[in-house]
């Protein structure tokens, strides 16, 4: 079979990363392969020697990243946890805002020197943002604007359904959490690299990123994720089809990779998280990075003597490597990082179109396979990157918690 080929071929070869098949979720037919992946991006072309231009640019602004620790990882900072725990998107395209909601839990956490431990809930972007196409896609940039202009919720308040629907009404005086702002790492589109990710990342906590799933991601075990053939632009724009939370940086076994939060589910590769080759844009991972500052509760801007943060007035990572204690570990020692990962009801299916897409495109595979997708098939697009005081941690609502054989709710 081609996905038992793809498999062997993968670990033959004895690369940076093993690959294994996921039966649950093969065989989808090239006609689902290539729905609920949303919308097509504007005809603008950038040339490239226009991208060749920016970069230049960004090199010039030399980012120092010399007093960085070798390894860093938001999901264990000298036994601390400032992420949370891993979901599963299901069927619908909402990558993007499970994301950029993940990024502002985490930042909360961070902010809050982990004392607020609330979890924003994406289904608040997916239902009512004018910003992006519910669970036909969107934009990680334009969900983070919707935080600034609207704020989010928490799960307790808006449960996520993994599915289009009626916006719940919510007062704005109850939102739970806006944006002092969000940005393109590099300061606009096309300009991010890797050691401005990185600085990012250390300085304010996990970014949002972008990628092409396909290469044969999807079968992806273990290790270090690398493609050997750089993917082709489309009219000049690297290609992405999933979001995803960049929570990281380190090496393994002389290989330079990030550390990335996926939304399959804790079942799916190393606990729901995987690695992948850093400093060489693999899968177009380092080219449209975004970073938002959140805070904890409505106001906007934020009162004097509330928690928040803001764009480029603290070192998070360096605060914490001094009250923890954690400098040392970080730089000189390979400390094992244990992803903590939630037990949510999980029915160990991907049913994220990206990942649907990848195994098509990797397996050519045309079966029919629809009886593992309960809700019927996608909705035809495709997902592409376009054009408060004394706070106890919140109860993950059920909708998003993991056992074996779960559905989702119905709305």
């Amino acid at each position: 079979m081609p996905e038992d080929e793809l498999v062997a071929e993968v670990n033959n070869r004895k690369t940076t990363w093993t690959a294994k098949r996921y039966a649950e979720f093969e065989g989808r037919p090239i006609k689902d392969v290539q729905r609920t992946m949303g919308t097509v991006l504007p005809s603008y072309k950038l040339n490239p020697e226009d991208r060749a231009e920016q970069q230049g640019w960004v090199s010039e602004l030399q980012v120092d990243v010399s007093d960085l620790p070798k390894k860093w990882d938001w999901t264990n900072v000298n036994g601390q946890d400032f992420v949370g725990p891993v979901m599963n998107q299901g069927a619908c395209g909402s990558c993007f805002s499970v994301a950029v909601a993940e990024m502002f839990t985490s930042r909360i956490r961070v902010a809050s020197k982990n004392k607020v431990q609330k979890t924003i809930s994406p289904d608040r972007v997916v239902k009512c943002s004018p910003y992006a196409q519910g669970c036909h896609g969107g934009f990680p940039y334009l969900a983070s604007k919707h935080y600034q202009d609207f704020g989010g919720v928490t799960l307790t308040q808006q449960p996520y359904t993994g599915m289009d629907g009626k916006c719940p009404k919510i007062a704005d005086k109850d939102m739970s959490t806006r944006a002092t702002g969000y940005q393109y790492i590099g300061g606009y589109y096309g300009a991010c690299k890797e050691k401005a990710m990185m600085r990012e990342l250390f300085d304010h906590g996990p970014v949002v990123v972008g990628f092409e799933v396909g290469m044969g991601f999807n079968t992806y075990s273990g290790g270090v994720f690398k493609a050997e053939e750089k993917l082709p632009e489309k009219n000049h724009w690297e290609r992405v089809n999933h979001a995803v939370l960049i929570v990281g940086y380190g090496t393994q076994n002389g290989v330079p990779y990030w550390r990335v939060k996926n939304s399959w589910g804790s079942f799916w590769g190393e606990s729901g998280f995987f690695k992948i080759k850093r400093g060489d844009d693999n899968l177009n991972i380092e080219h449209m990075a975004v970073a938002a500052y959140p805070t904890v509760g409505h106001e906007f801007p934020p009162k004097k003597g509330s928690i928040f943060m803001e764009q480029g007035t603290k070192s998070w990572g360096h605060h914490y490597m001094t009250v923890t204690g954690a400098a040392t570990a970080a730089v000189q020692t390979k400390s094992k990082t244990t992803a903590k990962t939630h037990r949510r009801a999980e029915s160990h299916k991907i049913e994220d179109p990206a990942f649907a897409r990848g195994a098509a495109k990797d397996s050519h595979r045309d079966s029919d396979r629809e009886k593992l997708f309960k809700r019927g098939p996608a909705v035809e697009t495709e997902e592409v990157q376009q054009l408060p005081d004394e706070i106890v941690p919140e109860t993950v609502a059920d909708s998003v918690v993991e056992e074996d054989a779960a559905e989702w709710p119905q709305a």
